[in-house]
């Protein structure tokens, strides 16, 4: 009796890029049409200078660095031309945010101490985690080579760290923002390849 051997796969997830992300996803194939999915993530940018007519703005900063993850369990209900699934799972991710904005500061000024409504930059860390579902359809391009479409929804809660204590809590608004809290819905495209399918050509 032979023994069907496992198959691993790997995928980029474009549009993360739009969140100067990057995302890959490593998939490892098990037993009764399942796999376990494993999604790590890095985020960086660094625009060198801020714009002073983006101060205040809800959404806009200076640098942003980060790294997470996810872990989702893959059930395949169908698999001819198209594979159809489900997958649950987790994840955990930290973004570090520096950006500037205008603060009530307290601050020693000519024998006195007074409040002042100065610029100052801040430095905002986020610890979010979030659990979730997806169902998805991935089809073959070729022997190797596949896409992967998949929507769903997922829970989010973000634990907000702002430095010098100032209530001023940002990026925690809409559903896009890295430190929402609530409901999140998922879309996406993958694209990716079969590991040893690769090793053969």
């Amino acid at each position: 009796m032979s023994i069907k051997k496992k198959k691993m796969y790997m995928a980029i997830v474009p549009h993360y890029h739009i969140f100067s992300g990057l995302r890959f996803d490593i998939e490892h194939e098990g037993f009764n049409n399942s796999s376990v999915i494993f999604s790590p993530q890095l985020y960086y940018r660094d625009r060198k200078t801020y714009e002073k007519e983006k101060v205040g703005n809800a959404n806009y900063f200076n640098l942003l660095a980060g790294a997470g993850f996810d872990v989702n369990k893959k059930i395949i209900i169908n698999s001819n031309k198209y594979q159809y699934y489900f997958a649950l799972g987790g994840g955990y991710n930290h973004y570090h945010l520096q950006f500037y904005d205008f603060v009530w500061k307290y601050v020693y000024e000519d024998f006195n101490y007074i409040y002042k409504y100065e610029l100052d930059m801040l430095i905002q860390n986020i610890h979010r985690i979030n659990l979730g579902f997806i169902i998805g359809m991935r089809e073959k391009i070729n022997d190797a080579l596949f896409y992967d479409v998949y929507g769903g929804l997922e829970i989010r809660y973000s634990y907000n760290i702002l430095n010098n204590n100032y209530d001023l809590v940002k990026f925690n608004k809409f559903m896009t923002n890295f430190g929402f809290t609530g409901t999140n819905v998922i879309l996406g495209l993958k694209i990716g390849f079969d590991v040893k399918n690769i090793k053969k050509n």
